[in-house]
């Protein structure tokens, strides 16, 4: 944190401004300390006392860390950690317009809220601090690699009433070998879709052995299906139809 030459001054900044917490932290000793008891269970003091004590070119000058300084070192990183997280959970969920599938706590849940009742899900966060949303959405699954396209091959196009029986033939005949080309597409990229199956699932079983929150799985098995913007139900709703 303090590795730029510039921040030396800062350092002794913080240092001075903190003298009263390093002085209460050198009683860390002492289990039946109100005060003692609840720095420890903020952490902050410890963590700040480590931090601006510890010079890390003398090691052997250093005094040995307890066990509950350490507690208090972990404690806050992961308080810092959860907070980044869910700030840029939150940005997200500004830009996706999703902020109603987080609780309002401590005011009336407005009519937006009242109506996203019913949509709410599960928020939960992986090893790299990422959060995801309990169950998935199929519009969003992906067949192969890349991005999603406007339609696949299997798909069927929009209906024109103009087209004669040549139209309807080919429009078939390209759904049929587009259907194939995509086939053959698959087999062919295998080893790459193993390569990343068996990278996502040794990730989950390190997270798992680690103890950290295992992250979701990244695949699954699926049967294509149309998607509901290119079924005939949509086109007949569309206003130029």
């Amino acid at each position: 944190m303090f590795q730029d030459p510039n921040t030396i001054g800062l350092k002794e900044d913080f240092r001075n401004r903190f003298r009263n917490v390093s002085r209460l932290m050198d009683c860390v000793g002492c289990d039946k300390c109100r005060l003692w008891g609840k720095l420890q269970v903020n952490g902050y003091g410890t963590a700040l006392k480590v931090l601006f004590d510890y010079d890390e070119t003398k090691n052997g000058e250093n005094p040995p860390l307890r066990r509950t300084e350490l507690v208090a070192l972990i404690n806050t990183l992961g308080r810092i950690s959860h907070s980044i997280a869910a700030s840029r959970s939150m940005q997200r969920a500004l830009l996706t317009d999703t902020t109603h599938m987080f609780p309002v706590h401590g005011a009336v849940p407005s009519s937006h809220h009242a109506n996203a009742l019913g949509n709410n899900r599960r928020v939960f966060r992986d090893g790299n601090n990422n959060f995801y949303y309990e169950g998935d959405d199929d519009s969003e699954y992906v067949y192969g690699r890349g991005e999603a396209p406007e339609r696949y091959p299997w798909e069927r196009p929009p209906p024109n009433p103009d087209d004669g029986l040549w139209e309807d033939f080919m429009s078939e005949w390209n759904m049929i070998w587009g259907t194939v080309g995509h086939i053959w597409r698959s087999w062919m990229d295998i080893p790459h879709t193993l390569y990343q199956i068996i990278g996502s699932e040794l990730i989950r079983l390190y997270n798992y052995w680690l103890g950290l929150p295992v992250p979701p799985r990244m695949w699954k098995l699926k049967t294509p299906t149309p998607r509901a913007h290119t079924q005939p139900a949509a086109y007949a709703n569309r206003d130029e139809l």
